[in-house]
């Protein structure tokens, strides 16, 4: 299975968080995260590879050190336009099947990517975020009609657009792949729990 990761550019990251730290530091908080998701990522033995979508030439240079396939987004491409030209890629590769999933997920763990990549194989697999309105993971089938609508209640949009491809479609919960860094209280929360490791 390949993995998808689209990444922003480096100085545009993490906005909703410029209450609390300056660009700087959020530009370095997604460095990290990025790292850690390609290492908990190369100690899965079902992930073939991972390609890693930005126009960001720094996070390119991340990808690579990594061994993942660094892949340039188009200008203006979004969120959605991203995730597509990673598809497309995915399907030049030929694989059967692609698992999307955000670098901001700071307590994901092997076992979580073991269980996306072996749980219902034959079915849309999808994970929300921890309210239940975001997807912080998404496996389709290659190739595939599946239009990818991340955005605002984009857990929603998914499992219906699943529903109109008429494809099976198999939820996932857990609450190390459900906490991904959003808000200033995301943050905190991740300080508070860095601080009792």
């Amino acid at each position: 299975m390949l993995v998808i990761m689209p990444v922003k550019e480096l100085a545009r990251s993490k906005s909703r968080l410029a209450g609390v730290l300056p660009a700087e530091d959020r530009a370095a908080v997604t460095r990290r995260l990025v790292r850690r998701t390609l290492g908990v990522l190369g100690q899965a033995p079902g992930v073939a590879g991972v390609i890693v979508v930005s126009r960001d030439t720094a996070v390119a240079q991340i990808a690579f050190t990594y061994g993942a396939t660094p892949l340039a987004e188009e200008a203006g491409a979004g969120l959605n336009g991203a995730i597509q030209l990673g598809l497309d890629k995915a399907v030049k590769l030929q694989a059967a099947q692609a698992l999307i999933l955000p670098s901001d997920l700071p307590f994901l763990r092997v076992e979580d990517v073991d269980r996306m990549v072996n749980t219902a194989p034959a079915a849309v697999l999808i994970a929300s975020d921890r309210a239940g309105t975001g997807t912080n993971a998404l496996r389709l089938p290659l190739p595939t009609e599946f239009r990818v609508q991340y955005g605002r209640d984009s857990y929603r949009k998914h499992l219906a657009e699943a529903g109109r491809l008429n494809l099976p479609i198999h939820t996932i919960t857990s609450p190390t792949l459900q906490f991904d860094l959003d808000t200033p209280q995301d943050w905190q929360e991740l300080l508070l729990v860095e601080q009792t490791i």
